[in-house]
């Protein structure tokens, strides 16, 4: 239960958009990922980092990319793990954005797009931002 009430403080916290409050979300979502991990919960874990994932990706800053590499490797654990569909295409698309191949990661997400319908949206939207904060240099 106390999993789950640190979700919910970490997802409320995503809602108010300033750095202070980012930063204090994703160390609730990754706390929440560890204990599920130690109940056995592997796709609730993955949710959560997914989530991490993506804010820390979202706000990118260049001391943010250790921290990314870390929940990156955190997130290609669990999907070691699972053979869940939905995380295995997740990760076909995350990796692609991690490399920088923004084209590739949009191949990859049409490819599985069945699979990844509840990520879908925020997945195009990662890859758009990738590609703009590529083209911008």
């Amino acid at each position: 239960m106390a999993t789950v009430w640190t979700r919910t403080a970490g997802l409320e916290a995503l809602q108010i958009n300033n750095q202070d409050t980012l930063e204090r979300a994703t160390r609730l979502l990754e706390k929440s990922a560890r204990e599920f991990l130690s109940i056995g919960e592997e796709k609730e874990a993955f949710n959560d980092l997914f989530m991490v994932y993506s804010t820390i990706y979202s706000w990118k800053q260049p001391e943010s990319s250790d921290h990314l590499d870390e929940i990156m490797s955190q997130l290609e654990e669990i999907a070691r793990i699972t053979k869940d569909e939905e995380v295995q295409a997740t990760m076909a698309v995350v990796r692609e954005l991690q490399r920088g191949k923004y084209i590739a990661a949009l191949l990859a997400l049409q490819e599985r797009e069945d699979d990844l319908l509840s990520r879908r949206d925020k997945l195009r939207e990662l890859i758009k931002l990738g590609d703009s904060k590529e083209r911008a240099k």
